[in-house]
């Protein structure tokens, strides 16, 4: 078991007994893949959009296609319980999200619309908005 994985444990422990503080302080403090996905939750949680979308890309998780947020911390408590749970298959992205790195040439654009970037798309997936 990844040592990690406890750590998570008593990190959805917080979160499901409402200290969302505590348990976002202390997420913030493990990488991986299921972290990011956890810390993605949290933000769910707290009704903070923009950032969950930017954890679960973090994750590798598709944030449009998530559940509702039950099921997502059922998913995630799920997860926990795999033998690999906690393992990083790939590395964490760091800081904003470019759309070159994600989309196909001219597959997504940024422009600025009240000084936030604003993603459109044409037929592929796009980056979430940092």
């Amino acid at each position: 078991m990844n040592p990690n994985t406890a750590e998570l444990r008593c990190i959805l422990g917080l979160l499901r007994e409402g200290q969302w503080n505590a348990a976002h302080d202390r997420v913030q403090q493990v990488e991986g893949l299921l972290a990011a996905w956890l810390h993605g939750i949290l933000h769910l949680q707290e009704g903070d959009l923009e950032d969950a979308e930017n954890w679960y890309e973090r994750a590798g998780r598709r944030f449009r296609q998530r559940g509702t947020l039950e099921q997502e911390l059922t998913g995630f408590e799920n997860a926990l319980h795999r033998p690999d749970a906690g393992v990083r298959r790939k590395p964490m992205k760091k800081g904003p999200v470019e759309p070159d790195s994600f989309c196909k040439p001219k597959a997504c654009s940024v422009s600025l619309i009240s000084g936030k970037q604003a993603w459109s798309s044409r037929g592929t997936d796009c980056p979430p908005r940092p």
